[in-house]
């Protein structure tokens, strides 16, 4: 009978934090949350550029970042609405290639591959990198010739202040590029455009002026 007794609060403790713990998981559920409206609207908006930019019977290459092995919800939300976008648009032929990147340098493909994707896509072909845009020499860039792929870039973060964005566009090799707004907003609601536009910005050669000053040129100042 005592030992009854005694159970009884171990038990009833049991239950109270067994309780706790399935209210927190439905509130709260496993993890950290993350919001990704602003990456979803990223990747939706990308893909309608590419769209726009293919020409006849063109095909789009996707160029993103291999999470297998680490994980990053952001970039995942980007690459998987691209890719529905992408599918929704009828006859469009469509690669992805999963790139390993180091998590602690500068996100961006190796010159002489992006040399290569560029060197066998046709000038009606859409290369869109979620990974940054192409940084090749002037000579790599005068072996492409004028008529390549259009290449759409995302140049998120602090990228246009650690590449040099205009000397790209200069060189022919970047038809678009999404930058970062300096005071991006998630919230907010509205359409996926608006959600967009608070969050980036698209670049192109007809607004230049709009990109960052680099790191070394405001230095120098």
């Amino acid at each position: 009978m005592a030992a009854t007794n005694r159970a009884r609060p171990i038990v009833a403790a049991i239950v109270t934090l067994v309780s706790i713990l399935v209210l927190f998981i439905s509130l709260h559920g496993f993890g950290p949350r993350f919001d990704i409206a602003a990456h979803k609207a990223l990747g939706r908006m990308v893909a309608e550029e590419a769209l726009k930019a293919r020409g006849s019977a063109g095909r789009i290459t996707v160029l993103a970042r291999d999470t297998s092995t680490q994980e990053n919800p952001y970039a995942e939300a980007e690459l998987k609405t691209l890719q529905q976008t992408l599918k929704k648009a009828r006859g469009v032929m469509t690669t992805t290639r999963l790139l390993k990147l180091n998590p602690i340098r500068l996100i961006a493909v190796a010159p002489g591959d992006y040399f290569e994707i560029l060197r066998k896509a046709s000038e009606n072909d859409v290369v869109v990198s979620l990974v940054g845009p192409p940084v090749l020499s002037d000579s790599d860039a005068a072996k492409l010739g004028e008529k390549h792929a259009k290449v759409i870039a995302v140049c998120a973060g602090w990228t246009p202040r650690q590449v040099d964005l205009r000397r790209i566009f200069e060189q022919g090799l970047l038809t678009a590029a999404i930058i970062s707004r300096p005071d991006p907003s998630a919230s907010g609601g509205g359409s996926t455009e608006e959600t967009f536009n608070r969050n980036f910005a698209l670049i192109t050669s007809a607004n230049l002026s709009e990109l960052p000053l680099m790191a070394s040129a405001g230095l120098t100042k």
